[in-house]
């Protein structure tokens, strides 16, 4: 990680950007990505980091299911690999294991999203579930299809999404015209300094490739607020608005679409934690986000 950081210095002075230098390193926290490669089910080692297909889970387990809708598997992450690769703070061992509906819609049933942590022994290939079972939607699950992908871990400094007028690190940039238009070419440039092939797949970090910032959407989400009823002038809304969402940790963020796994998504998953409780290693209730067109 060392040597990238020095890299991402040398790409933001080679930018113009060396006066905002201080202010954006302040900002860097560490990521893993996820890079797919495809894979078949029996060529993944149980208890593995894969992206899709079928999850690895212990015996007796079966597809969650919440009101009414039985949630699709998004990937698992094997924590003793990850420690390997570089510390997140997560656990030492295990594996999580994520899962996601879409919902149907935001009055009968919102998205919904679960994190799973199981022991890295006495793991099983989980069958697919009965389609014909007409009790539950699974819309999500028939939609993705059973592709499996082996997951190759890099480890690179994340840095605050683009200068977008809501982003919720705006501020700690405090960036001119100019700053900002050469802090974006910087991220448009980062995966090629990095030796990233994709960017769809993450662990840690700041969330990427969002058309709105999705840690104040989340607050929007959470508090059942329209963003055309948020008023940023004014100043105490505002104020408890960046306080919740600077407060949420990105503990992964996934392609919403296997089908494309190969190319560029048009969606993108995010499981958030507030920063004590993701510490404090609980995964369950993520607050999710789901960007549609980023």
């Amino acid at each position: 990680m060392q040597e990238k950081l020095r890299l991402l210095e040398q790409a933001i002075d080679e930018r113009g950007l060396s006066g905002a230098k201080d202010r954006i390193m302040a900002l860097v926290r560490p990521a893993i990505a996820l890079v797919p490669e495809l894979a078949d089910e029996e060529g993944i080692p149980l208890g593995s980091t894969k992206l899709w297909g079928l999850p690895h889970v212990p015996s007796g387990f079966e597809w969650p299911i919440h009101e009414g809708m039985m949630l699709g598997f998004l990937g698992q992450v094997n924590l003793a690999e990850l420690k390997s690769c570089y510390d997140l703070g997560l656990p030492n061992n295990g594996l999580l294991s994520f899962w996601f509906h879409q919902g149907l819609d935001e009055i009968e049933g919102p998205a919904c999203g679960r994190v799973y942590r199981f022991p890295d022994a006495e793991l099983t290939l989980l069958a697919w579930p009965d389609t014909d079972d007409e009790r539950y939607d699974m819309s999500w699950i028939l939609c993705q299809g059973d592709t499996p992908w082996k997951a190759n871990l890099i480890a690179f400094p994340s840095l605050p999404y683009g200068c977008y007028h809501d982003n919720v690190y705006r501020e700690f940039l405090n960036l001119s015209a100019d700053e900002r238009d050469a802090y974006i070419d910087l991220q448009l440039q980062l995966d090629g300094v990095f030796n990233l092939p994709r960017d769809d797949y993450q662990l840690g970090g700041y969330p990427h490739r969002c058309q709105f910032d999705p840690q104040k959407y989340t607050y929007l989400s959470v508090n059942r607020i329209a963003e055309s009823d948020f008023d940023e002038k004014d100043s105490e809304a505002m104020k408890t608005m960046l306080n919740f969402a600077r407060n949420l940790r990105l503990l992964a963020q996934f392609d919403a679409n296997n089908d494309n796994v190969a190319d560029q998504s048009e969606a993108s998953i995010y499981f958030f934690y507030p920063e004590a409780k993701l510490a404090q290693h609980e995964f369950k209730n993520p607050y999710i986000c789901w960007d549609f067109e980023s």
